[in-house]
């Protein structure tokens, strides 16, 4: 496989191709209205910058592979588990990686590079007013933006092609007061009372097709599997009907049509590829949101990694100029760990300095007493001394080879 391009070129590009989105952005019908139109221009360096200033995961090849037949060996139970672990670290974060090659390398696809990344942004209780009338609807006080973006680039190509998708997925699990209903309101105000499939609304659709596993049977007469859909539509445990009430279809940055601005749209497109198209880029993008929650709830599991330090271990002193070198550091998260402290402390000073401003990703913090309390993204430290930024690395744990699930008992696909 070429590996001419990385998941910083990746993000890079996106943001390359949201600068001038009526010229660049391929996969989504922008709007064609005056008034609209001006606001997708002058919303898009915004998006663009950030994106680039978003924390960056990026997944190694290992880890995708076993994450993939976990998720194919995978039920609904463990999909629900998955969910309700896999909290937001950052306000902006942007994880990606390299689809793993397919088994034949002498084809032209194996010679591809083709990668797949999502942006998350967290989004504050907005006002959004009702159309036509002239109270106003509240969304929930914070939730998350997921959006979906595809990479491919072919042998000898100088850049890749961004492919955006016409729906984002929007999450307001992590929220500190979680509703039962937190996108009642949201999805009447933009439905236009029309069901889809065995009565239900396009969002329902829309939720089940990304978290519920197809369920169904071996037919006796083909001997192949077939979905039993009244089964998948309506029969679903608390669980699952809990969890899927969290999310909804929203407009991504760039919106999709005339319309753009009403999340049916986006989402009644997406719809149409994944099901009658059959689109490459919507069904990847179904196959996708499962990892991407694997993903990050494996991180958030209380595995502990080494921090990287900027001064080596015979520092004898520590300069006292007052703006210091800005720093950009590359963790590694190796999945599964085993259960150990590993420090990553810094040489004691020799005299009083600084700390450079920081952030501090969003993690589990438990109590002596049994309670455990998620403490929320934020920032340490005085930008005169400097600013540190870091960017992740999820790799598989080169000491543990098999990474047997019957030994990692917090992994959360388990057989």
């Amino acid at each position: 496989m070429s590996n001419k391009f990385t998941v910083s070129d990746f993000q890079a590009e996106i943001a390359h191709t949201m600068h001038k989105p009526y010229l660049r952005i391929k996969g989504v019908t922008l709007p064609t209205k005056q008034w609209e139109k001006r606001m997708v221009n002058d919303g898009a360096p915004f998006a663009a910058k950030k994106l680039l200033n978003s924390v960056t995961y990026e997944v190694s090849e290992d880890v995708v592979k076993d994450t993939e037949k976990k998720i194919k060996k995978g039920t609904g139970r463990q999909m629900v588990t998955n969910f309700w672990e896999a909290r937001i670290p950052h306000d902006e974060m942007f994880m990606g990686w390299q689809m793993p090659s397919p088994p034949d390398m002498d084809s032209e696809v194996a010679k591809q590079q083709v990668f797949e990344g999502w942006w998350i942004t967290k989004i504050q209780r907005e006002q959004t007013f009702t159309l036509g009338i002239d109270n106003s609807m509240i969304e929930p006080e914070t939730y998350y933006r997921y959006s979906y973006y595809i990479g491919e680039a072919n042998v000898g190509a100088e850049r890749l092609i961004i492919t955006h998708l016409p729906t984002a997925i929007a999450n307001a699990a992590y929220s500190d007061d979680v509703q039962d209903k937190p996108w009642l309101s949201y999805e009447s105000e933009f439905d236009d009372g029309s069901t889809e499939r065995e009565g239900l609304s396009i969002y329902e659709i829309f939720k089940r097709i990304f978290l519920v596993p197809r369920v169904g049977f071996i037919d006796p007469v083909t001997g192949k599997h077939e979905i039993d859909y009244e089964d998948w539509l309506h029969n679903l445990s608390f669980d699952e009907q809990r969890m899927i009430s969290q999310i909804t279809a929203m407009p991504p940055a760039f919106p999709e049509g005339d319309g753009g601005f009403n999340p049916r749209v986006g989402a009644a497109k997406f719809l149409q590829l994944a099901v009658e198209d059959t689109s490459a880029y919507a069904l990847s993008m179904l196959s996708s949101f499962p990892k991407l929650i694997a993903f990050i709830a494996a991180q958030n599991f209380s595995w502990v990694f080494t921090e990287p330090v900027c001064r080596g271990k015979h520092t004898k002193s520590v300069s006292s100029r007052m703006r210091p070198r800005n720093r950009h550091y590359k963790l590694e998260i190796k999945l599964p760990k085993e259960k150990q402290v590993v420090e990553g402390k810094q040489t004691q000073r020799t005299r009083e300095f600084g700390n450079a401003l920081h952030e501090v990703k969003g993690h589990k913090r438990e109590y002596k007493d049994g309670r455990t309390v998620w403490i929320k993204a934020h920032q340490r430290g005085d930008k005169k001394f400097g600013i540190v930024t870091k960017d992740y690395a999820l790799t598989k744990d080169k000491k543990d080879k098999a990474w047997s699930l019957e030994k990692n008992k917090q992994s959360q696909y388990k057989t």
